[in-house]
């Protein structure tokens, strides 16, 4: 009998354990497959990636000198190469709906108002349904690229 009763509990821990273990696992192919696809962009346009970040639906990384910055958003479709030293500052766009934060985008502003501004889609509620790290991963970012704008600056001077 209680073996049996063992055997039960055993099974039951297996059968919910087994629906973690593949989520993860699809995780680890999906970032490889993200990260192939953000060095494969950078090496295109003639860069290696330095730093780099991959979340639920996006990609970004800097190259080694941290002047072109890399952004693939994969539900979107969108692929966005970037020379950091055109870039004269960075705002971040959080969008509040009646459940929570509805996107968070990361707008960067040219220093030529001829050029139109560039937008960086971190989070929208119709491209995942759950937020996790992209808060902390849109202030991390435009504060990357506000650093490495300023050492671009102050280099040029």
């Amino acid at each position: 009998m209680e073996l049996g009763t063992a055997l039960v509990g055993l099974i039951s821990i297996a059968l919910c354990a087994i629906p973690f273990v593949l989520i993860q696992r699809n995780r680890g192919k999906n970032d490889k497959i993200q990260l192939k696809e953000l060095t494969d962009f950078a090496m295109v346009n003639g860069c290696k990636l330095d730093q780099y970040q991959l979340g639920n639906t996006y990609a970004i990384g800097l190259n080694e000198d941290g002047q072109y910055l890399f952004f693939i958003q994969r539900k979107l479709n969108e692929k966005i190469h970037i020379d950091l030293s055109g870039i004269a500052e960075t705002k971040i766009q959080r969008s509040f709906g009646k459940e929570g934060i509805n996107s968070l985008v990361l707008h960067l502003i040219h220093r030529d108002i001829r050029k139109e501004n560039t937008s960086l889609v971190f989070f929208r509620t119709d491209l995942s349904y759950q937020i996790s790290d992209e808060l902390e991963s849109i202030d991390q970012w435009s504060k990357v690229i506000k650093s490495k704008r300023m050492a671009h600056q102050f280099l040029s001077v």
